[in-house]
């Protein structure tokens, strides 16, 4: 088993993946990743870091030194996240490489209502236990503390994730996801009456007050 880690205000090779986590990587063999797609990886991440000497990344493997999953984050990326970290939205939909490996994003909004992007990672699954080792990098990684509020969908495995290891951290659902299920499981609703998609998305998105959401 091994990880590599670079701190912000030094690099060192840093062990810190949980006993837990080090049996489940061994419990199930994980998608191979071709030498010269690791050894690519591998060089483009060290490149960065010498360019930035407060780029981290975290890779850990598992028994047959296989790459599972990878989380990088840089300079520009902790000093926004200094900044603006309080509310995190955390999405795993985007899932465009050949193996169908999710793609990870923690983002937030700046003091301009711009996205910014607070770190990147390259999962092999969605299970509780990735999910623990994607928050406890992160946390690892950042120059404050976990953010106040994270958004996501309703992954239950995510949730619990969540639970034990940012406990105090507020989780709440991403309100654009709440509007894809509701078309999912109430479409007969969307089609029978036509007002009905552009009422539900007033209630969703143009009130902040009870008041004004209940009248709505």
């Amino acid at each position: 088993m091994a990880s590599f880690a670079v701190e912000e205000e030094e690099r060192e090779n840093v062990g810190f993946i949980k006993d837990d986590y080090k049996n489940y990587l061994q419990s199930k063999r994980m998608i191979e990743m071709k030498m010269g797609d690791t050894g690519g990886v591998l060089e483009y991440l060290q490149r960065k870091q010498d360019e930035d000497p407060n780029f981290s990344y975290v890779i850990p493997v598992d028994i047959d030194d296989l790459v599972t999953n990878i989380f990088c984050s840089n300079t520009r990326i902790k000093i926004d996240y200094g900044h603006f970290g309080n509310v995190v939205c955390f999405d795993t939909t985007y899932k465009k490489n050949k193996e169908v490996r999710p793609f990870a994003l923690f983002a937030g909004v700046n003091h301009h209502k711009q996205t910014t992007i607070f770190g990147a990672a390259l999962l092999y699954d969605e299970t509780t236990e990735t999910f623990k080792w994607l928050f406890q990098s992160f946390a690892k990684a950042m120059p404050r503390e976990e953010p106040m509020t994270i958004l996501t969908d309703d992954d239950p495995a995510m949730a619990k994730a969540l639970a034990s290891s940012w406990p105090k951290t507020y989780h709440r659902l991403c309100v654009w996801h709440m509007y894809q299920n509701a078309t999912k499981h109430l479409s007969y609703v969307f089609d029978e009456y036509k007002s009905f998609a552009k009422d539900f998305s007033r209630c969703l998105y143009d009130y902040n007050e009870v008041d004004d959401f209940i009248n709505a």
